[in-house]
């Protein structure tokens, strides 16, 4: 059975917490972090929990990265990291979307063991709550 099942699907979530530091006069001077919870449901209908963290440093434009750890009901775990730029957002309505997430599983346990590859995301949110759909390809064995 190929792994692809694991690497496509979406997730919906939010924020549990939220600190940001403003570092500069100018209005996108600042840096923080988030974390995160989510269900993610994949294409084959199977739940699980995520938990991730979430840098930012709006200095940089608006870019962000972070990891995250996905686990499964029988203990299986995904492990990832992630980056992209927030390319719309509406202070006043709360709401950001990103198109050009890029992810890549850094390691797997359980029945995830072996799992390599990453792939491409986009998402959408309002105020802490956000909706992620996530694609990718598991790389081949060696």
């Amino acid at each position: 059975m190929s792994k692809d099942q694991y690497l496509n699907g979406k997730r919906y979530g939010e924020y549990i917490r939220d600190e940001t530091l403003r570092v500069g006069k100018k209005e996108d001077d600042h840096v923080g972090l988030g974390l995160w919870t989510a269900h993610s449901v994949y294409d084959n209908g199977e739940v699980a929990m995520t938990s991730g963290v979430n840098f930012f440093d709006g200095r940089k434009g608006r870019a962000f990265h972070g990891f995250e750890i996905t686990t499964f009901k029988d203990g299986s775990t995904i492990v990832a990291s992630y980056k992209g730029t927030i390319d719309k957002r509406d202070e006043s309505a709360g709401t950001y979307s990103s198109s050009d997430m890029k992810w890549e599983v850094l390691s797997a346990t359980g029945r995830m063991v072996g799992l390599k590859g990453g792939g491409v995301s986009k998402g959408e949110g309002v105020g802490n709550r956000f909706t992620v759909e996530f694609s990718g390809k598991a790389a081949k064995s060696k």
